[in-house]
Parts: C-alpha cells; structure tokens; sequence
C-alpha cells in the first residue's frame, strides 16, 4: 500500500500530469531543477517515490543562459479567484443535495464545493488566487536536457502559485466532502489591511492540510510541472509525465 504523501501525488498526477508539493510552503521556482528520489515500496522496490529534490537553478546558475533560454512568463498575477484539481474518481455534486443538508460552516463559506468519490481514497487540491509561471515553450530546455551533466535530471517548467490552499486526501470509504473558503473582511481601523480566511470542510475523513497567507501574497508553490529527456526520469512509477 502506498503511504500518505505517495498516494496523494500519484492521485493528482494522474489527473493533471502535474507534480502536487505534499508542503507547498517549500518554495519551488520555474527553473529548479534536480532528480526524483527512489525509495522502497514493499516488493515494488524499482518504483520512484515521486519526490522531486532540488539541486539547482537554471536561472541562478547560468544554464539558462549558457543555451539560450527566456525567462518565464506569468500569467494570473492579477486574477483573482479559486482553482479546484481533483483525483480522476471525482465527481462535482449539487452541494445543496449532500447528505445531511449544507453543514453551517460551510454554508458562511464565499467560496464552496461538493465532490463524490466513487471508489477508494480520493484527493482534492484548492487554490485561491492561483498563478502560473511558465518556461514557454518547454521545449527550450530540450538541448539543456541533453548536456551530460544533466543526465537523469528533471526540470520545472510550469509552476502554480497561491495566496492559500486547502489539499485533501480522502480514506477508503470516502463518499462525499464538501470543502469551502470563509474570509473575514479587515477590521475597520486595524493597523493591518488583510483579510482572514480558513478552509473548512466537512464530510469524508482523511489527511487535510491547508494555509492561508495573511497578507494575500501568493506564498504557496501547491502544483508543478516537470519535464526530462524520458518519462523514465520523471514517472512516479505509476503512471508517465511529459518529456521533451
């Protein structure tokens, strides 16, 4: 069985071909790159355990340069609103028709949702104000991939960034959760300007996280693409991701 943080990235991997950070509160950076760690998972000894480790910078170290590569592009930076990613046996339910009627917490939510699970654990991941910056193409890492000293290396090339998340793995026996954003408005004359908000949510048990930046700031790296000269360097060993 797989452990916690394994099942929920092979979850949203699946549905995204995108890597979700278990602790989005680590900082992951267009350009970052490193390897895929391996480890140990009962027999399947050859599988990888899908944690990225960061050796380096493309920007930082002058790879990027060195071959010609622009730096990233962001988009969002001044959207505002919710993204909501889930596991591919998730199904977006009418919240008014949950079991039990609209929990009261999450009826004082702004920002609410349902989903239904349809067989075994289920994974949700939140976020409010995301934003996304991109290496663009990604194929402009393509000869960098190809340099010796970047064998079995990955690349991040696209990375979502936000002002707070809520992520959810569910247990078996999921069923239904619904999961919302309640913000408090400033305190008229308080000396800060910011808004308060918690994710709560109610319905299927399971390992819940989530965080909000105090000042709005999109401080949370939750979701992000990695690109390699194989899907072999970058598989969770389940299923493949993107290659160039």
């Amino acid at each position: 069985m797989l452990n916690t943080e394994r099942a929920y990235v092979d979850l949203i991997f699946r549905a995204t071909k995108k890597y979700p950070a278990w602790d989005p509160e680590i900082a992951v950076k267009a350009g970052d790159y490193g390897r895929i760690t391996r480890g140990r998972w009962g027999l399947a000894f050859w599988r990888k355990n899908g944690t990225f480790v960061r050796e380096g910078n493309i920007y930082l170290d002058g790879k990027a340069e060195n071959y010609g590569i622009a730096a990233p592009v962001e988009y969002g930076r001044d959207s505002e609103g919710q993204a909501w990613i889930t596991s591919l046996n998730a199904t977006q339910v009418d919240i008014s028709f949950t079991a039990g009627g609209l929990h009261p917490l999450i009826a004082q939510c702004n920002a609410k949702v349902a989903f239904k699970f349809s067989s075994g654990r289920g994974a949700v991941l939140a976020m409010e104000n995301p934003m996304i910056t991109i290496i663009d193409p990604p194929g402009a890492l393509k000869a960098l991939l190809e340099e010796p000293s970047m064998r079995n290396m990955v690349v991040v090339s696209e990375v979502h960034s936000c002002s707070s998340y809520a992520r959810l793995l569910t247990t078996e026996e999921s069923g239904t959760i619904t999961l919302g954003l309640h913000v408090e408005p400033p305190v008229p004359g308080a000396a800060s300007a910011s808004t308060i908000g918690t994710w709560v949510r109610h319905g299927a048990s399971g390992n819940f996280k989530s965080q909000v930046d105090m000042k709005g700031e999109r401080a949370f790296y939750p979701l992000f693409r990695l690109v390699s000269r194989s899907e072999e360097e970058t598989s969770t060993g389940i299923g493949p991701l993107d290659s160039v």
